[in-house]
């Protein structure tokens, strides 16, 4: 409030220099939900209202206008034919806290008291004070409210104190959601107060959006009919009233728990896994094999991806890996695996790759193929260690695409040859 007004002052050339509230730091408030009344509320509500206040609650309700659009409202401002309600001021003063016309419509439910505040009202004014003078911000209407609430009995429950305690000088008190409950203690020694429930009159303009929302009206339609200037507003402040709002992602919790519970079927073991799961065994102690390499005999080498490639090139063409384009051979069919190995002697295993046909023995083999991550894991290094001996041919590799991939076998010789 200070900074507002001392930045209006220096616009307005009263003051000059730099605003003193600038680096204060602002305290934060706490954003509480919006209080509003449920829909089997608002007739009891109205009916414990006087004639010239059950009108003015019914606007405020079924319209959403706020305090001071009501009582600038004018009786050409009402077109009970269109049924739009024209706002265009806030008390005595010639706009409203938007600074622009508005047109609301007007609920069917809203219509015949209307029609009754056109015929009651003396003036120009539609909710005029008995005197005929436009009521101010000084009037009690929130107060009122209020009361009408506590005769229709919606309070957040009722305050118990026991006439017999308080006589001998030990008062005593119980809180009940209900009138008669009064304990263990018999009802006759004890009085009930209600406690009124924390409603202001600008709730019933939340009242409005949350009836809508629970309707299935759309925020954005929420949105106009409140006259908000931006529909962040209205998400932000209505958005968890939404019917379903976030619902369905956090039972996705609940599919968890449910699919954790029920026994998930297993695929079929592959009999690749037990002929590797022994690979090399006889020729490596264990004291020469790693932590990663014990758990992957367990479990078994790692199935590759098959590739299943657009028809044309294969990707093992290209100036990325230095292969002329007429080694490549166009194909009509997608990309198969390279039937390549590197010999004893370390020739380049480009030189000596040949399409291979894509055959269901294919298939089979390659599931027992291991990746240069799981051989590294067996032997404990690293999956560089294993990029040099395949380079420098002391370790037989086939390339599948632009992959290196080593049987089984090809280990197994290699550990043998190198205890030899």
């Amino acid at each position: 409030m200070v900074r507002t007004a001392f930045n209006r002052a220096r616009k307005a050339a009263l003051v000059t220099g730099q605003n003193p509230a600038t680096d204060i730091e602002l305290r934060k408030v706490p954003r509480r939900a919006p209080a509003f009344l449920e829909l089997h509320e608002v007739p009891l509500v109205l009916a414990e209202l006087s004639d010239s206040d059950r009108r003015l609650i019914a606007t405020a309700l079924y319209a959403g206008l706020r305090k001071g659009e009501m009582f600038g409202l004018r009786k050409r401002d009402v077109d009970i034919e269109r049924r739009l309600l024209m706002v265009r001021r806030s008390y005595d003063r010639e706009s409203t806290k938007g600074a622009r016309d508005e047109a609301v419509p007007i609920a069917t439910a809203l219509v015949p008291y209307l029609q009754e505040a056109l015929e009651a009202a003396p003036g120009a004014l539609l909710f005029p004070r008995p005197d005929g003078e436009i009521r101010t911000e000084d009037d009690k209407l929130g107060k009122r409210l209020r009361s009408a609430l506590n005769r229709a009995g919606i309070v957040d429950g009722y305050l118990h104190l026991c006439r017999r305690c308080k006589r001998k000088g030990t008062p005593h008190e119980e809180k009940h959601t209900t009138a008669g409950g009064a304990g263990a203690r018999s009802a006759e020694c004890f009085c009930g107060k209600a406690l009124p429930r924390r409603f202001r009159l600008h709730d019933t303009r939340h009242t409005t959006a949350t009836l809508l929302l629970a309707a299935g009206v759309d925020l954005y339609a929420v949105a106009r009919i409140l006259r908000h200037s931006d529909p962040k507003i209205t998400f932000e402040t209505y958005a968890h009233l939404v019917p379903g709002y976030l619902h369905a992602q956090i039972d996705r919790l609940s599919m968890m728990a449910t699919a954790g519970e029920t026994p998930q079927p297993q695929p079929p073991e592959q009999p690749a896994r037990a002929a590797t799961a022994d690979f090399a065994a006889p020729v490596l102690r264990d004291d020469a094999i790693g932590a990663k390499g014990r758990s992957m005999l367990q479990k078994g080498a790692r199935t590759p991806r098959a590739w299943i490639g657009a028809p044309g090139r294969s990707r093992t063409c290209g100036p990325r890996l230095r292969r002329p384009d007429d080694a490549c051979p166009g194909s009509s069919k997608a990309s198969q695996p390279l039937a390549t190995t590197r010999d004893a002697a370390g020739l380049d295993s480009r030189q000596s790759q040949v399409f291979a046909s894509f055959t269901e023995d294919s298939a089979d083999r390659l599931r027992t193929l291991l990746s240069v991550r799981d051989v590294a894991a067996y032997f404990a290094v690293s999956t560089k260690t294993i990029y040099a001996l395949c380079a420098q041919g002391k370790l037989r590799h086939i390339r599948v695409l632009n992959a290196i991939r080593i049987a089984p076998s090809d280990v197994d010789a290699f550990v043998f040859t190198r205890r030899g």
